[in-house]
């Protein structure tokens, strides 16, 4: 059996290397936060950021209900790259999630959740270092 790879046109995707000068971008993710603003957020972070015009892009809930919140914004922004993608070319991302400790106003140890913005790999590629 013989395979041919046929290119389907459009552009081809981007690499989306991470800027390393550029400073990080944190979206802040509150109870007033609507998910469709912060989908528009998420997409223009992620967008200058493959752009090399931001560093990489996380998003700090401030409680359970804002991580849920954050999530579901996440998921109307991978859905509206995909309706994109054809055009803009760029790689979509994951959403990795990222536990610290920190001291709190009062000395007491709090939990901080932030979720980062990874470039996703591309299909087919094998987990671990290359």
């Amino acid at each position: 059996m013989v395979f041919r790879v046929i290119p389907l046109g459009g552009k081809p995707l981007q690499v989306c290397p991470a800027p390393k000068d550029e400073d990080p971008v944190q979206l802040k993710v509150a109870s007033s936060t609507q998910p469709r603003e912060l989908q528009e957020a998420m997409l223009v972070s992620w967008y200058k950021r493959c752009q090399g015009k931001h560093g990489d892009v996380s998003l700090a809930p401030m409680n359970s209900d804002n991580i849920a919140k954050a999530v579901k914004s996440t998921g109307f922004a991978l859905r509206e790259m995909r309706q994109r993608q054809r055009s803009q070319g760029l790689r979509p991302f994951l959403l990795v999630p990222r536990i610290t400790t920190v001291t709190q106003k009062d000395g007491k140890p709090g939990t901080v959740t932030f979720l980062d913005l990874e470039l996703q790999p591309p299909r087919g590629s094998k987990p671990g270092p290359e």
